[in-house]
């Protein structure tokens, strides 16, 4: 259990920091425009 939380934890320090959206769901099968429209901004 506390694995899980660690892992969850440091994908989500990956998506924030490293700045690996592609990690979201979906995001790298969206258009240009569409990114344009998701807020990552924290």
């Amino acid at each position: 259990m506390i694995l899980a939380a660690v892992i969850l934890i440091f994908i989500g320090a990956l998506i924030h920091f490293g700045k690996m959206y592609n990690l979201i769901a979906g995001y790298n099968t969206m258009s240009k425009e569409e990114k344009a429209n998701y807020d990552i901004e924290v």
